[in-house]
């Protein structure tokens, strides 16, 4: 008898994929350029505070804004600039519950990569009109 496991693990990544992309294109058509140097080409979603470790902060729209490619690249590197617009534009007290917010624990479902995909195609959909 052949295992459901590999199918249900391809539906949770593809599910995943179309989450990120959804949300990335909307960060990039809500900011439109970049919020570190105002370039307007070459446009892609950064985060303040790195997702690698894991999907808790990568749809918390606050902690993701437009950045050319060179920025987002540099960001990794040297992160006083992004950082230093955001505290700018949005205050200390946002930056630390951004903070607090990356030691949570969050695990999303297949539904809930599925749930984000629709509503932020929606939103891309409404920002394009």
């Amino acid at each position: 008898m052949r295992s459901l496991r590999p199918n249900k693990v391809k539906s949770r990544k593809s599910a995943k994929a179309a989450a990120v992309k959804a949300f990335n294109r909307y960060i990039v058509l809500r900011d439109k350029r970049c919020v570190t140097c105002d370039k307007t080409e070459h446009l892609t979603c950064s985060h303040l505070i790195s997702v690698t470790a894991g999907d808790k902060l990568r749809f918390t729209e606050i902690n993701a804004h437009c950045q050319c490619r060179g920025c987002n690249f540099k960001h990794e590197y040297k992160p006083e600039d992004y950082t230093r617009w955001f505290l700018q534009h949005y205050g200390v007290d946002e930056y630390e519950q951004l903070c607090l917010l990356k030691k949570e624990i969050r695990k999303y479902t297949t539904e809930d990569f599925r749930t984000i995909a629709t509503r932020y195609k929606l939103e891309c959909e409404a920002l394009s009109e």
